[in-house]
């Protein structure tokens, strides 16, 4: 089902992070019920990520399986560059950042990996544009509501990446196998040899191995957070690990 341009509506990162991930507050009325802003999305063509998950799962593991996947690598190359500058320094100038070293990368870590996207949107660096549907799909107009639940193939197919949060009760909701489903089935938008990706990455994990990573992220350790598997659809190849 086509649907018309002002419906096709995306959502930047950041928005769908902001508030510490109030906007994955299940509200009781299920997955798609009442925004609490109707205009924190945009018209768009394309999407990067479709973010696939169930409302059964807490909006905080979620949010930190969102912040690994798009904040932690940031995070990393940030810490990296702050504590070889403060290395150099230590050598050249007094040994006060010695013991300032630990503390300020630890704190370029945490901000960095909290408010990344933020900072892109400050700084007018391009955003990444998901689809969520509680933000994307009208809820103030029946009429549009209808139309965008109908036509969620639509989204589908003008997403690159289907982003899914799994948790063990993902597949027992209908909408969510119909989202894996559709994506893998159609062609998309535009291009219809272009490949696209499968991410997936589960929130309890996720959870799970990042509280100890943190711990060891003063002292410059490797950070070794769960990767999600990303499959190739639209005919790919199954089973590649991605980054």
């Amino acid at each position: 089902m086509e649907l018309e341009p002002e419906l096709i509506r995306a959502v930047r990162l950041d928005v769908c992070l902001s508030g510490w991930g109030k906007h994955w507050r299940d509200n009781g009325s299920g997955s798609l019920g009442l925004s609490e802003n109707s205009n924190l999305s945009q018209e768009t063509k394309e999407f990067d990520n479709f973010l696939s998950h169930d409302w059964g799962t807490g909006r905080w593991e979620k949010m930190v399986s969102l912040l690994i996947l798009f904040n932690a690598k940031p995070a990393s190359v940030a810490t990296l560059i702050v504590s070889l500058v403060l290395m150099v320094l230590s050598f050249l100038g007094p040994s006060l950042w010695a013991p300032l070293g630990a503390l300020l990368s630890l704190l370029t870590f945490v901000v960095t990996f909290c408010f990344w996207q933020r900072i892109r949107s400050i700084f007018r660096m391009n955003a990444i544009m998901v689809f969520l549907d509680k933000l994307c799909i009208a809820q103030h107009d029946p009429v549009k509501k209808k139309k965008g639940i109908q036509g969620l193939g639509c989204f589908l197919d003008r997403s690159k990446t289907l982003t899914i949060l799994w948790s063990p009760r993902y597949f027992s909701r209908l909408w969510c196998g119909f989202e894996l489903a559709t994506f893998l089935r159609h062609k998309p938008y535009g291009d219809p040899s272009e490949q696209r990706a499968v991410e997936i990455i589960p929130p309890k994990l996720a959870v799970f191995f990042w509280c100890p990573n943190c711990q060891s992220c003063s002292g410059l350790q490797k950070h070794v957070a769960p990767r999600p598997r990303t499959l190739c659809g639209a005919g790919g190849r199954l089973g590649r690990t991605s980054r």
